[in-house]
């Protein structure tokens, strides 16, 4: 049997790739004596395994299982073990010498690697992922430099916000926070506490102290201007601000304006300093931006205005109105509809454009419209859209008022689109179903609103200069005659009319007690008993019913009271138009049905009950002036005796 070859030395230290042990190397070292029946292993190395220490070092560990295994081999084997099992053997020994995989840390090249923390775990610093939110909000905040004077600037703003401070205490206060802002104020301006802070010393610091606030910051208007916060401070010194520090203002505004305005923030201001500070130059100048670079090449002083500068150069207008269409367009595209010097860019456009180019922005704007009826001119320009729209851009016009129709019916210059809605939309089924519909479910609101009753006194009478100025009669007019508009008017309006009369007459009957003594209702009453397009006998003897109430002199009674006294007059002189066009249905005689003769004779006890009774005697039907000559007849010696003036005059008319 042969001997083993000796084992080297065990070495102290090895690489890695000294430990792996090919499979070449241990078939050759496996020999093989069929004579002697023997079989030997001669291995050079022990087979090693691979411990990392835990200062991170390697340590060569000889396993002492493997050095049993391999005396183990060493011994004679049994002639009769098959190979296959030998071979199995084998895999055994190769497989536990395999070499134990080592985590190691990945080092960045040109680093140096960290090494072990000597400090103890309440030594070291907290990560932020163990740290609260609050606590994480003051680690992030004492980065900023000027942390700690902010901090401070609060604690003095919070003492100005008291109220029962002394103005000494108040000023020394006030100066001191000063002494920490000014030199800092462009640190102090961006986040929502401090930026106050600011705003506070320019509402009530001294000129000498805002101009010192101005200088420091008059360089960062423009980002100012796009600052969540910072814009405020821009506003304060529009407000308090010398005429100078304004004029400052508008001057770095120069230019950028067009950019501005698509910039929610900014836009803001914008508008601000457009309706409230700038003068009509400096607004002017602002408007002229968005006219294009031709306008301003052809601009004069002679020609100043873009329908000045059309005239002069006509050949030159299709391509200015184009250059204003594409920046109005974009206007459009970034929702910056809303705000009052774009409705003037619009309304410009509208008066001068072609009609090709007109239609071209009525199709884009059609749907946009509700965000321009708050103001003069957006209303103006939302008119022209129906006026000059096709049946499809006014139907997409009406349809987009949805579920805002009381909205616009109380807004000073939103109520006037209505009025235009109703004179020109030829599909009334439409204005009955998506406008008028939602207008009679909030009746109630709109005629107690002053632009609510225009608009339903304008479905009553149209244009009746008795509720409706001249001026926007002149103004209703300019869409008459449309391209578009087919039906005849009175048609549309009695269509629209008869929608409205039935839901009218039940709302008066239901009201009848509240606002027949209402000075603001009594020409929305009176307008809807004599113009309603449906059977009005409901509403009449509702009112009736309420001067049935017995009368006392000095009593709140309709009769006595200022403004219900003059619904009934109102209510019986119409009767004389009902008489002409043969109505048979008289509030008058609706009024002597309900009312008690008593009650009829003690009205003649004060000044306005005589002047009713004048009214009812003044009727142009004999039927009605006899029964109240028959009712009256015995208050005449009371009457005689009576020294007011409707007294005097009732006793005439009896005679």
């Amino acid at each position: 049997m042969g001997k083993p070859k000796k084992q080297g030395k065990k070495s102290k230290s090895m690489d890695f790739e000294e430990v792996e042990i090919e499979e070449h190397e241990i078939d050759d070292e496996i020999n093989y004596n069929d004579n002697d029946s023997e079989m030997s292993i001669d291995v050079d190395e022990p087979i090693v395994e691979m411990k990392p220490k835990k200062n991170k070092k390697t340590e060569i560990v000889v396993d002492k299982k493997l050095k049993k295994s391999e005396k183990a081999v060493n011994k004679s084997v049994n002639p009769t073990q098959t190979m296959q099992d030998f071979k199995e053997a084998v895999k055994k020994v190769r497989k536990e010498a395999k070499k134990p995989e080592i985590e190691t840390k990945k080092v960045t090249p040109g680093k140096k690697r960290k090494q072990p923390d000597s400090q103890t775990e309440s030594d070291k610093k907290r990560k932020l992922d163990e740290m609260t939110f609050k606590e994480r909000k003051d680690v992030r905040k004492k980065q900023n430099k000027n942390y700690e004077n902010a901090k401070i600037a609060l604690r003095l703003w919070e003492k100005l916000r008291v109220f029962d401070q002394s103005p000494d205490e108040r000023k020394k206060v006030y100066d001191e926070l000063y002494r920490y802002v000014a030199g800092n104020a462009a640190h102090f301006i961006n986040a929502h506490d401090t930026a106050r802070v600011v705003q506070t010393l320019i509402k009530y610091g001294t000129a000498e102290q805002r101009n010192t606030l101005f200088n420091e910051l008059k360089e960062h208007i423009l980002e100012m201007m796009k600052s969540l916060y910072a814009k405020f401070i821009v506003r304060k010194f529009l407000k308090y601000g010398t005429k100078g520090q304004r004029d400052c203002i508008f001057t770095a505004l120069k230019g950028h304006i067009r950019k501005l305005v698509r910039h929610k923030e900014a836009a803001d201001i914008i508008e601000c300093a457009y309706n409230m500070f700038a003068n009509a130059t400096q607004r002017a100048a602002m408007v002229e931006e968005f006219y294009g670079p031709l306008f301003l090449i052809y601009k004069t002083d002679e020609n100043r205005t873009l329908a000045q500068v059309l005239v002069a150069h006509p050949d030159k207008s299709e391509s200015i109105l184009t250059s204003m269409k594409e920046t109005l367009t974009a206007l459009v595209e970034k929702n910056s509809l809303q705000y009052s010097f774009v409705h003037k860019l619009f309304l410009d456009y509208f008066l001068l454009a072609s009609d090709k180019l007109r239609a071209e922005m009525i199709e884009t704007i059609r749907e946009s419209t509700i965000h321009m009826l708050h103001t003069r001119e957006g209303a103006r320009v939302a008119m022209s859209c129906l006026w000059h729209g096709t049946a499809k851009d006014r139907k997409a016009t009406v349809k987009s008022f949805k579920n805002l129709v009381e909205k616009i019916c109380k807004e000073e210059y939103g109520h006037m689109v209505m009025l235009a809605l109703f004179d020109v939309v030829d599909d009334t089924k439409l204005v009955s179903k998506a406008i008028l519909d939602e207008l009679l479910k909030c009746v109630d609101v709109l005629a107690g609103d002053q632009y609510g009753r225009k608009v339903l006194l304008y479905l009553l009478q149209s244009r009746d200069t008795l509720h409706f100025h001249p001026d926007i009669v002149s103004v209703l007019t300019q869409g008459d005659g449309n391209a578009h508009s087919k039906k005849d008017a009175q048609i549309r309006r009695e269509e629209l009319l008869t929608h409205v009369s039935r839901p009218l007459v039940q709302w008066i009957a239901q009201h009848a007690q509240e606002y027949s003594v209402s000075s603001s209702m009594l020409p929305l009453i009176v307008s809807i008993i004599q113009h309603v397009k449906c059977d009005r006998t409901e509403a009449m003897r509702s009112i009736s019913q309420v001067a049935a109430l017995p009368y006392s002199a000095g009593a709140d009674h309709i009769v006595e009271h200022p403004a219900g006294h003059l619904t009934l007059k109102r209510l019986i002189v119409s009767d004389n138009e009902r008489i002409k066009n043969s109505e048979t249905v008289l509030f008058s005689n609706i009024l002597l049905d309900v009312v008690p003769e008593t009650s009829l004779t003690s009205w003649t006890s004060c000044n306005r009950g005589c002047f009713i009774c004048v009214s009812l005697l003044e009727v142009q039907n004999e039927e009605v002036t006899k029964r109240v000559a028959e009712r009256l007849s015995s208050a005449k010696p009371a009457l005689k005796t009576r020294t007011f003036k409707g007294a005097q005059i009732l006793l005439e008319k009896l005679k």
